[in-house]
């Protein structure tokens, strides 16, 4: 297949998105970050991924002694572009008496 995208996909080229007519407006200016949930053990492998593809670095990091309650807890590794301007939470569960907020 040689398309642009898929097969029977046409391109807009110049012309108004039809979809976005019907749609009211968010006042949406940005996205402040987005989360990624990881299955145990899983956290430090994701951060690295960022860190050495995407050449983000470390933001910020916590373990389960910082974010806890008596029945739950997780781990958080926060990874950021190089000008900080998109900040990626990567979490994993941690033990607790109940599943992590995040299972």
């Amino acid at each position: 297949y040689k398309g642009i995208f898929l097969p029977g996909y046409k391109s807009l080229d110049g012309t108004a998105d039809p979809l976005l007519a019907g749609l009211a407006d968010t006042k949406l200016n940005f996205i402040d970050h987005c989360v990624g949930n990881q299955p145990d053990g899983e956290m430090e492998i994701t951060a690295d991924w960022y860190i050495n593809k995407l050449d983000f670095h470390r933001f910020w990091s916590v373990d389960d002694k910082d974010i806890h309650t008596e029945y739950s807890s997780l781990r958080s590794i926060v990874v950021a572009d190089y000008d900080e301007k998109v900040k990626m939470p990567i979490n994993e569960p941690a033990a607790g008496l109940r599943k992590s907020q995040i299972q």
